[in-house]
């Protein structure tokens, strides 16, 4: 998922340009469905107990961060025009 947000955040940057506004909706949604896989996937983890359950926390701790700023970024194009 990492390796994909960019690719995400730049298909949104085609649909800003052109205007398009289904799509960006779409990819919330598909951000609602990524967040909560990622929720799951850190829950058990033990970061404080487990170099390889911090580490894998960090890297979830990340994308949660950049699909939250993706979907900042969508969410103000979309209120923007209304």
């Amino acid at each position: 998922m990492k390796a994909n947000i960019e690719q995400a955040r730049k298909a949104f940057q085609t649909c800003r340009a052109v205007g398009d506004k289904l799509s960006p909706v779409k990819l919330l949604k598909a951000n609602i469905t990524h967040t909560a896989q990622l929720n799951k996937e850190s829950e058990g983890l033990e970061p404080e107990k487990n170099e390889e359950d911090r580490t894998k926390f960090q890297t979830i701790a990340d994308v949660a961060d950049e699909l939250k700023k993706l979907t900042e970024e969508v969410n103000t194009f979309l209120h923007e025009s209304k």
